[in-house]
């Protein structure tokens, strides 16, 4: 691997996970049809810009699940406030109040035992 997409690889590790893999292939194609002086200097404008990039794609996503203004700490991945939330099937699992996000820790989710949750949602099936 040349240096150019090394620090590609590099830069994109502050996206997130779940689209992280895209613009690294994006920016990788668009080196190799720069010539080799170039290659440099597109890999480090990448770099230099990743943080906007990362920005720009929490905030769509959080737009996506219907929320238009989600905090910048909820952006940064710094501070969510988790809130409890059940599927159809009466799953639970943890859902930030104000961006939206399902909390990725909670993926071993627990049906609801509680009275109220067979009441909403029905028996476990």
């Amino acid at each position: 691997m040349t240096g150019p997409r090394l620090l590609v690889k590099a830069a994109s590790l502050l996206l997130p996970s779940w689209a992280r893999d895209r613009y690294q292939a994006e920016v990788v194609a668009e080196l190799a049809d720069l010539g080799r002086g170039h290659r440099w200097g597109h890999a480090a404008g990448f770099a230099a810009t990743i943080w906007g990039l990362r920005m720009a794609v929490l905030r769509s996503a959080a737009e996506g699940r219907g929320f238009p203004a989600p905090p910048r700490s909820c952006l940064w991945g710094v501070h969510h406030r988790w809130r409890f939330a059940w599927t159809e099937d009466g799953r639970r699992f943890r859902v930030c109040e104000r961006c939206g996000l399902d909390d990725p820790r909670s993926g071993h989710t627990t049906t609801n035992p509680s009275a109220a949750g067979v009441i909403l949602m029905g028996p476990p099936q």
